[in-house]
């Protein structure tokens, strides 16, 4: 008989399990979720590639390579300041929305992670939805 171990609740086990579960979805939630900093890193060292676009996930991301290629050439023709000063308005504005893309990325790995934890993470758009059915 195996009178030596203690009579533990099965109870205690399945927290045990919930515990470690819970660990390693943090532990992949912030291994993979983004960085504002990272993202304003991003866009003041490759504004020209629209690096900080690439890095939260925005289209036309390319759009910012097309405008500095034309930028330097016509720079030659001395009307490459149109297209860089495109470039630049358009960079600040992408750099006032950054933490907002940011953040909306972040909802949407929670949202892949953990699932719906709370109403605020949803889809602005998603209560609309509801509404109409």
């Amino acid at each position: 008989m195996d009178s030596a171990a203690p009579a533990v609740p099965e109870r205690a086990y399945v927290n045990q399990a919930r515990e470690i579960n819970s660990n390693a979805l943090y532990a992949e939630y912030d291994s993979r979720k983004l960085a504002v900093l990272t993202g304003y890193v991003a866009g003041l060292i490759g504004f020209p590639i629209g690096l900080h676009r690439l890095y939260a996930g925005k289209p036309l991301w390319w759009i910012y390579v097309i405008l500095f290629i034309l930028g330097a050439i016509g720079s030659l023709l001395l009307v490459g300041f149109v297209f860089f000063g495109v470039m630049f308005i358009w960079w600040i504005i992408d750099m006032a929305l950054m933490k907002g893309w940011v953040e909306r990325r972040n909802q949407i790995l929670r949202h892949q992670i953990f699932g719906w934890a709370k109403e605020a993470d949803r889809y602005p758009h998603s209560d609309w939805e509801t509404r109409a059915s």
